[in-house]
């Protein structure tokens, strides 16, 4: 926090040069303490060396990553995200080293357990940007969510008419149900990240939904937990949306002559629509009292540091929902097409006010 104060300028001016000194002269004695070297001046503002943050929890490199992030409070965060970088801070613990090390050299001793790897490595990337399109498709631009709700203007071509009716004609279908639940999960229920029903009451949102949609999709919403949870029935049917990149994965090992790489194509055709349902609803949007009297999946795979990361994650695009961090689960795509965002110091005290358990 001394380095956020520092660096964003907090108490600017003359009346707050005294401040200012005070807290350099106490940041200088914590870098001392901590690294056993003496900095002054613009030094000060530099983050800590690895060796240091490894000694440290997930709570203090999560704040002292956010301490470097821009105040950034538009919704596109663009300013964020262009200050976020994925490796400079990621600290890797005892437990996430000792892993990589073992999978490593089993890779490099046994042929079978090298295309298992290769075969998990190449199906996150693939799972990675299908979770990527699917959700940024829920958040599609605003002329698509007119026309989609709207229908073409009257001025359009027979044939955009024609591409609309047939595509609507039955009512809502997969393409209304992702645009519908997006308008659920993010402007009719969520506005405190784990109290569903902290914008409206449950009441106003039940008869929203039941004016708007028919009786059978309104019935799904509800029992989707308001789209926020999948049930087990809609986590099943979920799978059939990766069984294309799971066939081309299947035909691409076999024809390769590496039948073990189809150890990862098989784990990610069903930690697709688990991870998805399970973790979006049932894991991330919980608050921290209320883990302890949670159900099986928040009190045994709640607190570990991937969960936590989700948490962050989604938190930060629920903030900038049609901009930013459309991986919920398997990071990766956001990374390379630029659109992940880091919290900076005002969101992590927006996720203490919401009690969200981020660390």
């Amino acid at each position: 926090m001394l380095t956020f104060f520092l660096k964003q300028n907090v108490f600017p001016g003359p009346e707050g040069a005294a401040v200012n000194a005070r807290l350099e002269g106490l940041l200088g004695k914590s870098w001392s303490g901590l690294t056993g070297k003496v900095r002054a001046g613009e030094q000060l503002l530099t983050r800590l060396p690895i060796s240091v943050l490894r000694n440290g929890s997930i709570h203090d490199r999560v704040w002292h990553d956010a301490s470097f992030m821009p105040l950034d409070r538009s919704l596109e965060r663009a300013e964020q995200r262009a200050a976020t970088h994925v490796l400079r801070d990621w600290v890797p613990t005892n437990a996430q080293i000792v892993a990589g090390a073992l999978a490593l050299t089993a890779g490099a001793l046994s042929a079978e357990a090298g295309q298992a790897l290769a075969g998990l490595a190449v199906m996150h990337a693939a799972t990675s940007f299908h979770e990527f399109g699917v959700h940024r498709f829920m958040h599609p631009w605003k002329w698509l969510r007119r026309w989609i709700k709207e229908g073409p203007a009257p001025e359009a071509s027979s044939i955009e008419k024609k591409v609309h009716e047939s595509t609507f004609k039955d009512g809502p279908n997969s393409i209304a149900d992702t645009i519908s639940e997006h308008d659920v999960h993010h402007f009719w229920t969520y506005k405190n990240f784990t109290q569903m029903f902290s914008k409206w009451p449950k009441e106003a949102v039940d008869a929203q939904i039941d004016k708007r949609y028919s009786p059978e999709h309104a019935a799904k919403i509800k029992a989707d937990k308001y789209a926020s949870a999948l049930t087990w029935p809609d986590i099943i049917k979920l799978s059939r949306t990766v069984l294309p990149q799971t066939a081309l994965g299947t035909a691409a090992c076999l024809a390769l002559g590496v039948p073990w790489a189809l150890v990862g194509v098989a784990a990610y055709f069903v930690a697709y629509p688990v991870a998805t349902g399970l973790v979006h609803g049932h894991i991330i949007h919980t608050a921290a009292e209320e883990r302890a009297n949670g159900n099986f999946w928040q009190r045994n795979f709640g607190d570990n540091a991937l969960i936590k990361w989700m948490a962050r994650n989604h938190f930060m695009h629920h903030v900038s929902h049609e901009h930013s961090n459309f991986n919920v689960c398997f990071p990766g795509a956001d990374i390379a097409l630029g659109t992940y965002v880091k919290p900076n110091v005002l969101d992590l005290l927006r996720m203490d006010d919401e009690k969200v358990v981020y660390a």
